[in-house]
C-alpha cells in the first residue's frame, strides 16, 4: 500500500513540473479520497497546490495534517508560510511560534517567524529571532540579511553595517548583500554611496526594482550624470511588459497610458481581489465614510486632509477614520496635526497591526458604506486589505496621483483639469471629476505668526526672488537650466530652493557653476516646521514648478500665501495637478504650453512689478472672500460625489464616470 502510494506521489509531482499541475491534483484527489485522508497523499497534494498558487487550499490541508500530528511535524512549518503568504501574519506567527516551542527551531522557521514580526513592525522581536539564527549557524546569509532590514528599521545603523559587510564577505559577487549596502546608504543619506552600490548590483544582475531605487538615490542627491538613461531604461522596461514600483514610476511618466500599464500590471501581480463585494443596500440612517490612511500625522495628506471631517455635514455623514499609521516614533504618533484630526472624526478603527483579513473584517464590521483610499499606491499602503473589498464602494483618492489599475478600487477623484475628458480608458476606476479642484485644502491651517524677514532667510531684500520648494527627486536638469536661464547675468535675481542635502547643494551649485550662475544667486532653505514654513512663502516673489512631477500640495501651500505659480501643463496626471490649482485659482495665464512659454511668462512677471502685484492682490481677494480654496465649498461637492456613488451601488446600477 505505502509503496502503491509513493507511486502515486511521484507522479503526481512529474505531472506538476512537466505543467499539468491540474492531472496531479485531479489524481491525488481521487487517491486521497480511496484512500481515507492518506497523509502522505494530503501533504503532496498540499504542496502542489501552493506552488500553483492555491494557497487557501493548501492551507487547509496543511491545517489537517497539523490537528493530526501536532507543532513538531513540518505541516505546521508548511502552514505558517502558507499563512504568511496570504497576510494572515498574526496566525502565522503564533503557529510557528508554537512549533518552535515543541523544540524545532530550525533556521527556516526561524526565519518566516522573524519576517512574519517584520511586516507587523516589530523590529526589536524580528532582530532578536534573527541573531537566535545566527547563533545556530554563524554563517548564515539569508539572516543576516534580514537582521540588516530589522536594523534599519530601528535605526541601528552600525549592526546593519556590520551584518551587511559580513554578509558580502561570505557571499561576495553575490547581489543581494550588495543591495543591503544601498539600502543602509539610502537611509543614512549618503546617497552618492548608494548609487555606487546599485550600479554594482545592477552590473551583476539586471533589475528593474533595483534600477528604479538607484534612481531615486541620484535625484536625491541631484545627480543627474546618468539621468536620461537611468530614465529610458525604466520607460523600456515598462513598455516590454514588466513592472516598474508605482511611486518610482511618477518620477519619470510621460503619459497617462504608461502610468495605466504599469499600475495594471502590479494589481494584477500582487492585489487581485480576494472576495466579493459587499451588497449596496438601502439605509435610512447616515452614511459612513471610511477615510483609509497610514498618513495621519504631520504628512502632506494629512495637512490637506485635515478640515474635511470637521466641515463634513454630520446629519447625513458619519465619518470613520480607518488608521493604518502604527508610527514608530512617538513623537509623530502624538503630533497636533494628527490629535485634531482624531478629535474631528466620529469613530477611529486602528488596522495598523491587524493582519489583512482581521482588517477587512473590522472594517465591514463597522458598517463603513464608501472607503476612500488615501494611499492609493504609496508607503504605508493596505492594498492588502483592500484586497478583500472590505466596503461596498471603494474610492481612489489624494494619496496617489494616477490611476491604480486596480480591481477592487470603483471610483478615482480628479477634476477636468487633472483628469481630461478622453482619457477615461487609461483608468481603472471611473471617474468623478469634480467641478474647481480635486484636492481638499485646510483653510483653517495654522500658520506660525512670526513672518521671517528675508535677510533672517539668506535672501537680498532687493532681489526678485523665484521659489521652488518641490522635494528634489522632482528637480530635472532640463527644468534646472530653464531656472538658470532666468538668473543668468541677473545680479538682481535669486532663486531659493527647498533644503536638500549638502551632496545635492554641492552637485546643484556645481551644474550652476559651469552655466554661468554662481555665488548667492541660489539659496537652500533650511528645514522648519509646516507652519514656520508656509509662514516664510511670501517673501518669494514666484514660485517656479517642476516636471515631469509637478506641484500638488506645495502649489496650494504658496498660492494660499499670495504667492503665485508658473507651470507648463503635463503629460500625466502627476504633472497636471498644479495647472488645475491654477485654474481654480484664476490663474490660467501662469500656465505655459511649452518650456519656452514657462521662462517667458516668468521672466515677464520678473520684469513687470505691478502685474505680478494685481495677481498677488487677485488671489488676497480671494482668500479673503472665500473663494480661494474654501473647505467648506469642497466638502459639499466631495458629499454630492459620494451619493452618488451610493445611489448607483444601491439600485445596481454598474460603475460609470460622472461629473459634480
Amino acid at each position: 500500500m505505502q509503496n502503491a502510494i509513493g507511486q502515486i506521489c511521484h507522479q503526481a509531482q512529474q505531472m506538476a513540473s512537466h505543467g499539468d499541475a491540474v492531472g496531479a491534483e485531479t489524481m491525488l484527489r481521487r487517491a486521497l479520497k480511496s484512500s481515507s485522508g492518506n497523509p502522505i497523499l494530503m501533504s503532496t497534494l498540499a504542496d502542489i497546490l501552493f506552488e500553483q498558487g492555491d494557497v487557501e487550499d493548501a492551507l487547509s490541508y496543511y491545517r489537517r495534517l497539523l490537528r493530526k500530528f501536532g507543532p513538531a511535524s513540518p505541516a505546521s512549518y508548511k502552514a505558517g508560510v502558507a499563512l504568511l503568504a496570504l497576510d494572515q501574519t498574526e496566525e502565522a506567527i503564533a503557529v510557528l511560534e508554537e512549533r518552535i516551542a515543541s523544540g524545532q527551531d530550525d533556521p527556516p522557521t526561524l526565519i518566516n517567524l522573524g519576517c512574519g514580526q517584520m511586516g507587523l513592525k516589530r523590529f526589536d522581536a524580528a532582530q532578536r529571532t534573527f541573531e537566535r539564527v545566527l547563533e545556530k549557524d554563524a554563517g548564515d546569509v539569508t539572516a543576516m540579511l534580514n537582521l540588516v532590514g530589522a536594523a534599519i528599521w530601528r535605526k541601528d545603523f552600525e549592526t546593519a553595517r556590520r551584518y551587511q559587510a559580513l554578509a558580502e564577505r561570505l557571499r561576495p559577487g553575490d547581489v543581494q548583500p550588495i543591495l543591503a549596502k544601498a539600502a543602509i546608504a539610502v537611509e543614512e543619506k549618503r546617497n552618492a554611496d548608494a548609487v555606487a552600490a546599485y550600479r554594482a548590483a545592477l552590473a551583476i544582475q539586471p533589475d528593474p526594482g533595483a534600477a528604479a531605487a538607484m534612481l531615486g538615490a541620484a535625484l536625491t542627491a541631484c545627480d543627474w550624470r546618468t539621468l536620461k538613461e537611468d530614465e529610458a531604461y525604466l520607460r523600456d522596461v515598462v513598455q516590454k511588459g514588466g513592472m516598474v514600483a508605482a511611486m518610482e514610476l511618477t518620477r519619470f511618466a510621460v503619459d497617462d497610458e504608461m502610468t495605466f500599464v504599469n499600475s495594471s500590471r502590479l494589481c494584477e501581480a500582487f492585489h487581485r481581489p480576494l472576495a466579493d463585494r459587499p451588497v449596496a443596500k438601502r439605509k435610512a440612517g447616515r452614511l459612513v465614510i471610511g477615510y483609509l490612511s497610514s498618513d495621519i500625522r504631520e504628512h502632506a495628506v494629512a495637512n490637506l486632509f485635515a478640515g474635511l471631517p470637521e466641515a463634513h455635514d454630520r446629519a447625513r455623514f458619519e465619518i470613520v477614520l480607518i488608521d493604518a499609521f502604527g508610527g514608530v516614533a512617538t513623537a509623530l504618533s502624538s503630533s497636533p496635526m494628527r490629535e485634531r484630526i482624531l478629535r474631528a472624526v466620529d469613530r477611529t478603527l486602528d488596522i495598523s497591526r491587524m493582519p489583512a483579513g482581521a482588517a477587512a473584517q473590522a472594517i465591514r464590521r463597522a458598517g463603513v458604506d464608501i472607503l476612500v483610499d488615501l494611499n492609493g499606491h504609496s508607503a504605508g499602503n493596505r492594498l492588502d486589505v483592500l484586497r478583500w473589498r472590505p466596503a461596498p464602494v471603494i474610492v481612489n483618492w489624494m494619496g496617489y496621483p494616477g490611476t491604480m489599475g486596480s480591481k477592487v478600487h470603483d471610483y478615482v477623484i480628479c477634476d477636468r483639469e487633472t483628469a481630461p475628458e478622453g482619457l477615461d480608458r487609461f483608468y481603472s476606476e471611473a471617474i468623478v471629476r469634480l467641478p474647481n479642484f480635486f484636492l481638499s485644502h485646510d483653510d483653517r491651517r495654522i500658520v506660525a505668526p512670526e513672518r521671517p524677514s528675508r535677510r533672517e532667510v539668506g535672501l537680498k531684500d532687493d532681489a526678485f526672488v523665484f521659489g521652488s520648494f518641490c522635494e528634489v527627486t522632482k528637480w530635472r536638469p532640463e527644468r534646472f537650466e530653464s531656472w538658470l536661464d532666468l538668473m543668468r547675468g541677473r545680479p538682481d535675481r535669486q532663486l531659493w530652493l527647498y533644503p536638500a542635502e549638502p551632496e545635492a547643494q554641492a552637485n546643484l551649485r556645481a551644474f550652476a557653476a559651469a552655466r554661468g550662475v554662481e555665488g548667492e544667486s541660489i539659496v537652500f532653505a533650511e528645514r522648519l516646521s509646516i507652519e514656520r514654513h508656509v509662514a516664510r512663502l511670501p517673501l518669494a516673489d514666484l514660485m517656479l514648478d517642476t516636471s515631469p512631477y509637478g506641484a500638488h500640495t506645495t502649489a496650494l501651500e504658496a498660492l494660499w500665501m499670495g504667492v503665485p505659480f508658473v507651470t507648463v501643463e503635463g503629460g500625466c496626471f502627476a504633472g497636471r495637478v498644479c495647472a488645475a490649482a491654477l485654474k481654480a485659482a484664476g490663474c490660467e495665464a501662469l500656465i505655459a504650453a511649452d518650456e519656452r512659454g514657462y521662462v517667458e511668462i516668468a521672466d515677464g512677471l520678473a520684469q513687470a512689478p505691478a502685474r505680478l502685484a494685481a495677481i498677488r492682490a487677485d488671489l488676497a481677494r480671494r482668500k479673503a472672500e472665500g473663494r480661494l480654496f474654501n473647505t467648506a465649498g469642497f466638502t459639499r461637492q466631495l458629499e454630492a460625489a459620494f451619493e452618488t456613488m451610493w445611489a448607483r451601488a444601491v439600485s445596481g446600477r454598474p460603475v460609470e464616470a460622472f461629473s459634480i
